[in-house]
This record gives structure tokens, sequence and C-alpha cells, in this order.
């Protein structure tokens, strides 16, 4: 089984959730170790891929892996951006490579970057799972400019899966298993799918698709998808719940969500639904008209919920992550395992998610001070800006590796 890390400094805890899903219950406690700036993939042994930026590389983020205790980067051409996002059983990972703004599909194998092939005249792909045939699935966009879901062969070649766009042109792949099936989403409608054969298969008009196994089921915010969808269970007072990942014991893992929201935006969609319902079919009595926009509002609301919901939970992630290390940090200068005299805290930006975190990319202060401005990320909803320690000397070895 193969798992998404979602999380920025410290990844093991990550590492943990995955590796004790196979237990009726989780352990007391997990071990932490900081290994990259963010983690996106891992395997069952224990391997780790994602991207970091460090003092090596301050203005590009580079691809690394994580084996056996020991971090490497991918290999990734002097100036480039780079990141990984899927890792398979062999350690082979995928991801993208980026140059002069665009973005390559990439597979990480025999100690090697592969750019797998774009379409004619376009390079502009990202690769986001691969399975152990290093055949793999992700978007590619075309030299009109629409985005599609594809699959790559084993030899490197793209192929559209033909997923159906009824809104606008922005379809991905999200997930391949050992047969090659794909899970896909079409992004705007929030239609996901299914590809087996060259058969797309609707899987819900309302949702969107996470990953898919071995044997066919599809994980997603829908819940687990076979034939047929089985909702999950969510937590009394919330209201949904999401699927991110599943193991061989038939046991799935995700958040349940909740939290107060406003029903004024609802209201107004639905008003403006029933005008134009009766604007258009003046025939059609008033109550049938009403049933159908409550239907609408209904889906709306929940895409509002859902989206809030995310928000909300990237945004406190990242929250606790960073707090997470400035106190890592201080435990460590406590046990005197940690020298900080003249150590500065860097502030990290996510580059053109917010013009404030922009401004403050790169700042540097004194280690256990505020940053200017906003204090300490993240400073707005969906902010995913860290920091690191600049100039501190580890005096005991535990680990830690200052990057």
């Amino acid at each position: 089984m193969k798992g998404r890390c979602y999380g920025r400094q410290a990844i093991v805890g990550c590492i943990g959730l995955v590796l004790s899903s196979a237990s009726a219950q989780l352990p007391d406690s997990f071990i932490l170790t900081k290994i990259g700036t963010s983690a996106q993939g891992i395997n069952d042994r224990g391997q780790v891929v994602g991207w970091t930026r460090s003092a090596d590389y301050p203005y590009a983020r580079r691809a690394w892996i994580w084996r056996g205790g020991t971090f490497d980067y991918l290999p990734t051409p002097d100036g480039d951006e780079s990141y990984a996002l899927s890792i398979n059983e062999r350690g082979d990972a995928v991801g993208s490579i980026g140059s002069a703004g665009t973005d390559s599909a990439t597979l990480w194998a025999d100690g090697e970057a592969k750019l797998l092939k774009p379409f004619p005249g376009s390079g502009d792909s990202v690769a986001l799972d691969l399975n152990e045939s290093r055949e793999a699935c992700g978007w590619g966009r075309t030299i009109t400019g629409t985005k599609l879901a594809v699959r790559w062969a084993n030899n490197g070649s793209i192929y559209d899966l033909d997923i159906p766009r009824p809104c606008l042109d922005a379809t991905s792949a999200s997930g391949i298993n050992a047969q090659g099936d794909i899970a896909a989403n079409d992004i705007p409608c929030d239609n996901a799918y299914v590809w087996r054969s060259g058969t797309v298969t609707l899987i819900t008009g309302d949702g969107q698709a996470n990953g898919i196994y071995d044997d066919g089921v599809v994980v997603g915010t829908f819940g687990l998808y076979s034939d047929t969808i089985t909702a999950l269970e969510r937590l009394a007072n919330d209201f949904t719940s999401e699927a991110f990942a599943l193991n061989g014991a038939e046991m799935a893992v995700g958040a349940s969500f909740s939290f107060a929201f406003g029903d004024r935006a609802v209201e107004n969609f639905r008003g403006a639904q029933l005008s134009n319902m009766i604007a258009q079919h003046p025939r059609t009595p008033l109550d049938v008209l009403q049933r159908r926009a409550d239907v609408k509002a209904s889906k709306y609301a929940d895409r509002l919920r859902r989206s809030r919901a995310k928000t909300i939970a990237r945004t406190e992630l990242q929250r606790a992550a960073n707090e997470g290390q400035r106190q890592a940090w201080q435990q460590a200068v406590d046990a005197g395992q940690l020298e900080v005299a003249g150590a500065e805290r860097e502030y990290l930006a996510t580059l053109g998610g917010h013009a404030i975190c922009d401004d403050q990319d790169g700042i540097r202060i004194p280690w256990n001070g505020d940053f200017p401005v906003a204090g300490d990320p993240p400073i707005h909803p969906n902010c995913g800006c860290t920091f690191a320690l600049r100039g501190a000397t580890v005096t005991v070895c535990s680990g830690y590796h200052d990057q």
C-alpha cells in the first residue's frame, strides 16, 4: 500500500498514522523526525518523498527522498524546481521538474530523472501517481491550454483519458492501481470518474476521487466506491466526511468535518435559481420549481461547506506544524542540544499566494522573535508559509538536520 502524507517540517507522525492503519487503534504517541519541508508520498517500506526549499537551494524547491534514515535530493537540473508527489514499492517516484515557468511530468527511477512525454507543442504537465509497472497518471496541458487527465505508459508516452468536460476544460487523474485503472476528476463540475481499459464510468456528480487501489476501490470525498458508493460515517454533529486512503485490511483514513456555516449565501443562490426557473418555465407549478431549487441549493451548500472545511483543515494543520517546529527548537535549546546564539528564523513564503506573504519572503529575525506585519504564518486562509532556522548549531547528535 502506498499513501499520501500532506504536511510540512515533521512527517514521521504521518508515517505513524499510515503504518498503524491496519490495527484497531492508534498508538499513544508517534516518533517525529524532521526530513523535509513538505512530505507528499509514502510506501510500505517507509520510504518518503516530497519537496523542500533549503539553504542549499533558497530560491527553488527541490524534490527529495527519505529512505532508511537517509535524506537525499532527487536528480534535478541546476536552476530548475522539482516536486516529488508519489512513490511506489520499488522506490520510484513521480512529480514534476519546472523550468522557465513550465512544469514537466517526471519519473525518478534507477537514479535518474526521466521527463515524461508531453502533448505535442506543450511541456506543461504533472504526474500525480504511479504503479509498480511505472505507469503514471496526472494531467497535461495541450497547446491550446486545455488541461486534461492523462496516463503515461511505462515507455513515457502520454495518452488522453477522454474524461468528460461538461463545464470547463480542466480534468486530472489522481491515482492509478496495479491493473492500470485510474481515478480521475472533472474539477470544475465536481464530477469523479474511474477509467478502466478505455472505459470511463461516472462515480458521482458531486465529489472528487482521491485515489484507487488494486482491488478497484476508489476513495474520495464521497467515501468508497466499488460499483456502488459506500458513504463513510461521520462524527456526531459533523456534516460530511472524506476518505483519503485505504489499506488491504479494508480500513480507510480520512476526515470528518464540522464548523458553523451561515445560510445567507445558500439562500441567495436558491432565490436566484428559483427566479430563473420561474422565468424559464412559467407553466410549471411553483411547488415543483421550489423543490428543484431546493435540490440545487443543497448541492451548492455541500460544495461551499466542503471547500470551507478543506480551507480550515489546511490552515490549521499548517499552524500546528509551524508551532510544533518552534516548540521542538525550544526543547532542543532547553536540553542543551541546539546552540542558537546569533541564530535567525527566515520566513519561507508560498510565492504568489498572497501579497503580504510575498513581501515577507526571505525576511530574517532573531530565532525567538516575531515576524513584522502579521506575525508567524499562517497569516491568511490556505496560507502555506513556514519558516526555517538559520545559523543554529547542533551540539548533541539527535537526528536533526538544519536545512
